[in-house]
């Protein structure tokens, strides 16, 4: 926890150094309490860039986040099976950009260890390119998904690993968690050079908003600075599908309400792939409820 520990310290000198106030004249630790109060100041009064703002908000909410809010979903990840080559390891390494992939018996719940590109260099080399993967995986760290993140931070630091396979209740497999999506619940999206260069969030000059599915509700809460709020899902694509009660064709249109009356929201669903909800389209109804445009990945 020390790294984290270490930015909110960081976090509160900055804050001091803003606010002019003499840390050191008072008792030598901020409450939580007090910490928020100085955060909410410095945005209000624009003191805070949003670079800054989005850090300081990630580690305050760090404590309480769970691994379920960070994975990648089942349905996201890519694996191989335990009779997979070498050879045959070696394309999805190259195709999707990976450093290291689940691997699998019968199914995806049936994860039985972790292949890394670097473990496959000796074979390489040497032209064993038909060895079976089995022969080079690690074993896997397995974590519930009800974990909280700070925890599972701590199990991945001393076990020196940087994926952990995330099961559910029934002992289902419900995604992966790497360290470089931790990361992210802090200092934002880390986009790298197999990453997929596709904005989660697009204004339009129509004053409508692109939304890529999976965007959780509390991000797109903080982006369109109105409420988007569900007891049964995490996601927009959940949202709409709690919604409609049925599940939805490209095409079709619902209206959301927001709770705290900041405006009502015509959903239109666009694109759909694997009885998932890709992309949608968000347009405020209510005249005159327009956020300036700027692109938000």
């Amino acid at each position: 926890l020390a790294p984290f520990v270490w930015l909110m310290i960081a976090a509160v000198r900055l804050l001091g150094l803003l606010f002019k106030v003499d840390l050191k004249a008072r008792h030598p630790f901020v409450t939580r309490e007090e910490f928020e109060q100085m955060v909410n100041i410095g945005e209000e009064s624009g003191a805070l860039e949003e670079v800054e703002r989005r850090m300081i908000h990630g580690i305050i909410s760090f404590e309480e986040t769970r691994v379920y809010e960070i994975m990648v979903p089942r349905t996201d990840m890519d694996a191989v099976p335990s009779n997979c080559t070498v050879a045959e390891a070696m394309k999805v390494f190259q195709e999707h950009g990976h450093s290291r992939v689940p691997v699998f018996e019968e199914n995806l719940d049936d994860i039985v260890g972790i292949l890394y590109v670097k473990d496959t260099i000796p074979n390489l080399l040497a032209g064993e390119l038909e060895t079976p993967v089995s022969s080079i995986m690690r074993n896997a760290l397995f974590v519930p998904e009800s974990m909280r993140v700070v925890e599972l931070f701590n199990n991945m630091k001393g076990k020196h690993v940087h994926m952990a396979i995330v099961v559910d209740e029934y002992g289902g497999v419900a995604g992966i968690a790497t360290l470089e999506d931790l990361l992210e619940e802090i200092v934002g999206e880390i986009q790298d050079e197999y990453d997929k260069e596709k904005p989660s969030f697009t204004p339009e000059e129509d004053g409508s908003y692109l939304v890529q599915g999976h965007v959780s509700l509390e991000d797109l809460s903080d982006l369109l600075e109105a409420s988007f709020e569900s007891e049964d899902a995490e996601s927009l694509g959940g949202l709409v599908l709690s919604i409609s009660g049925d599940f939805p064709s490209p095409g079709e249109k619902i209206l959301y309400r927001s709770p705290d009356g900041a405006g009502n929201w015509e959903i239109e669903v666009l694109e759909v792939e694997d009885h998932r909800i890709k992309l949608l389209r968000l347009l405020p109804k209510e005249r005159g409820y327009f956020i300036p445009p700027e692109v938000v990945e």
